[in-house]
């Protein structure tokens, strides 16, 4: 927009609140922006009033449907999915959208609509025929029309209005929120592009036997559905590019599936840990960009060294389950993989692994990735070392990764990573050293740290981090003791937050006091003042109550502890790393 435009739209917004200063005034400002919106990016929020109120509304997920409704125009050098990239950031630019869950690297992972803003989306899209709601905010009888373009069913009680009241053969988005029974036919939506069902837990399998006739079909979720099987039609759907079936209890794609030349993503995993096979003949599947949740040793290994033949894949995340360390023929087939990948476009690689089997054939990978953003490493098995591979990965933003011993050599490759932003780094307990030392030197823009070893703990020099934002370490009362505390948290001047599990095994209450005392004035010396957030485990529960009642007062501590079991463990704590990471993997 104009510099003139905005002075204009300033004065406008202005006038209607001196008018009208309540919610009234609200909706003509946030009316003005809707209209101030470029043809393109109000088409893509007016798709917005399909959701209900409060609903989090994860970008990938909405991205792939703008593209599947064609809502996404080329532009010269950018990839259709980083154009629909940029018109969801734009939104969030604009504040027409409400960012969330946001990223190292400012990216937004979801986002959602203020109610006052959905109501004005719901009204400019029905008044427009854009949308039809079942359910959800009311509508109207004026603007009730008989042709549906765009379905959102989101109260079960009044499904029976689409069997009669609706002409369905035009609909191009049908989508969910509810326990739905009477959703019509999938032979009734004749031009569908987009079918979410996702949570929809109220049809059978053989309400999919019908998809065959979705001849427009491109994206398809059926997340959280529970279903057991995709019927053999889904190899019908030649115009598909999103499947998505997290959080079911399919662990086999029919073999028709290696026919859909146009999928680019196969969204697998979540509650079933990744126990979908790779299809024999996937290397076929040439458009794929991204797949996740598969299990490597459950396929063949034909399949997994087929994957290397994806030229285009850019994403990929996969469980490893072999409980021996035997299974030499899929560490190979997968290496030789992972080394075809990694001379292309590899962006993403996350592998999750619930059993002690070593991974040490990660270290092998070659040549290194060097386009890779993101390793996340998500296991009970500590690797012996940072690979070396890794030293050269100028473009590697995201790292997760368990060191059994952490050496000074792997404390070089990982402070001169250049554009590294968020490091998770798990040390085996016990290690060589009660600290390591951060000197001034290094990670130059890591914004985010989460470092856990219980019995070791990290000491800032002055000029250490000087871009991190966001801090999670641990500390170990008795061994913080003969460095008299000094944890250097003071020299970290670009912190706004800072969370710390204090262990407390075997320490008395003076010794704890002192922790306390240490760790609240080196907060209260750092210039930036970050929000603190401390969380003791393995105190004796009188230790605790007096903790308690000495701190009630105290508005820096955030969160009390709880009692915890003093056998509290790394197993027990990776554990639930490893179950919030996959959680999150197949958001």
């Amino acid at each position: 927009m104009l510099k003139e435009q905005w002075e204009k739209l300033l004065v406008s917004i202005g006038s209607a609140l001196e008018k009208n200063p309540d919610l009234e005034g609200m909706k003509q400002i946030l009316s003005l922006s809707y209209y101030d919106l470029p043809y393109h990016l109000k088409t893509c929020l007016l798709y917005l009033s399909l959701y209900p109120e409060d609903f989090k509304i994860e970008r990938d997920s909405l991205i792939q449907q703008w593209i599947a409704e064609g809502f996404i125009g080329l532009e010269r050098g950018l990839s259709v999915e980083d154009v629909a990239e940029g018109y969801f950031n734009e939104l969030i630019n604009r504040s027409m959208v409400q960012p969330m869950e946001i990223n190292c690297d400012g990216s937004a992972h979801a986002c959602k609509v203020h109610d006052v803003m959905l109501e004005l989306i719901v009204s400019k899209a029905i008044e427009e025929n854009f949308v039809t709601l079942v359910g959800g905010h009311p509508v109207p009888s004026s603007f009730i029309q008989d042709t549906v373009r765009r379905l959102s069913i989101q109260c079960d009680s009044q499904t029976s209005k689409m069997q009669g009241e609706m002409n369905l053969y035009h609909v191009r988005t049908l989508t969910s929120f509810v326990q739905a029974t009477l959703i019509p036919p999938l032979s009734v939506f004749r031009v569908l592009r987009v079918l979410n069902l996702e949570g929809y837990q109220g049809f059978s399998e053989n309400y999919l036997k019908e998809v065959s006739n979705l001849f427009h079909l491109k994206y398809l979720n059926l997340r959280r559905t529970w279903i057991s099987n995709l019927p053999p039609q889904i190899g019908d759907l030649k115009t598909l590019e999103t499947l998505d079936i997290r959080d079911t209890n399919i662990e086999e794609l029919p073999g028709t599936i290696t026919g859909l030349h146009q999928l680019k993503y196969i969204l697998s995993g979540g509650h079933t840990w990744g126990k979908v096979k790779l299809p024999d003949g996937i290397g076929s599947m040439a458009s794929l960009r991204a797949i996740l949740g598969f299990d490597i040793c459950r396929s063949s290994a034909c399949a997994v060294q087929e994957l290397g033949n994806l030229q285009s894949l850019k994403e990929v995340a996969i469980n490893w389950t072999d409980f021996t360390s035997g299974n030499v023929k899929h560490q190979e087939a997968l290496m030789r993989t992972l080394g075809k990948l990694g001379t292309r476009n590899l962006q993403s690689f996350a592998i999750c692994s619930r059993n002690l089997g070593s991974l040490e054939f990660l270290d092998s990978w070659s040549p290194a990735p060097n386009s890779l953003q993101k390793f996340r490493l998500s296991a009970y098995y500590f690797l012996p070392r940072v690979p070396r591979w890794m030293a050269p990965l100028c473009n590697l933003i995201d790292l997760n990764i368990n060191i059994a011993e952490l050496a000074y050599e792997d404390i070089l490759i990982l402070r001169e990573l250049p554009s590294l932003l968020r490091l998770d780094l798990w040390l085996k307990s016990p290690q060589k050293d009660d600290t390591i030392v951060i000197h001034g030197v290094g990670f130059p823009y890591l914004k985010e740290l989460f470092f856990s070893c219980e019995e070791t703990c990290l000491l800032f020099e002055p000029a250490s981090f000087p871009k991190l934002e966001r801090l999670h370490t641990t500390i170990h009362v008795i061994r913080a003791k003969p460095y008299s505390h000094r944890f250097g948290i003071e020299h970290l001047k670009s912190l706004k937050q800072i969370s710390i599990q204090v262990f407390c095994y075997g320490a008395n209450a003076s010794d704890i006091k002192d922790v306390d005392h240490a760790i609240s004035t080196a907060v209260n010396y750092n210039p930036n003042h970050p929000r603190m957030n401390i969380e003791k485990r393995g105190m004796d529960l009188k230790l605790e109550e007096r903790n308690k009642r000495e701190h009630s007062k105290d508005k820096n501590l955030e969160k009390h502890p709880s009692k915890e079991d003093i056998g509290h463990t790394d197993k027990k704590r990776r554990k639930l790393h490893i179950e919030e990471h996959h959680s999150a993997s197949a958001t």
